[in-house]
């Protein structure tokens, strides 16, 4: 993953989130085998995929997303400003919510966590 200069957020931080992600999406693909219903969403062929896709450092797909919000316990919120209509994406149902905001498609989203009234 790209990370700024000055981040205060490690390589080794950003690879251990990668390993927490992976291993959630094996407890998922397992659910998704076992008939769990909750876990039809889990669209990739094995939890493989998600590692070979953090590996190539592609931007975060809709498993991505949900499986980040269901290893931290938190639903994830995607505000896409990037296109002429707002849209909205809401992965997971967990009372806790992380709201993201993407104002452009070439940049990663960018976690919200205040905004001024003015």
């Amino acid at each position: 993953m790209n990370l700024l200069p000055l981040s205060p957020v490690s390589e080794a931080q950003t690879r251990g989130l990668a390993l927490l992600v992976v291993l959630a999406a094996r407890d998922v693909y397992n659910g998704k085998l076992n008939g769990d219903p909750s876990c039809s969403w889990f669209t990739k062929d094995s939890p493989v995929d998600v590692m070979t896709h953090f590996e190539r450092n592609l931007p975060l797909d809709e498993t991505c997303w949900r499986l980040l919000g269901n290893c931290c316990d938190v639903a994830v919120e995607l505000q896409d400003l990037s296109t002429d209509h707002i849209q909205t994406y809401r992965f997971g149902a967990a009372p806790k919510c992380i709201t993201w905001l993407r104002v452009s498609k070439t940049s990663a989203p960018q976690p919200l966590f205040y905004v001024p009234d003015d």
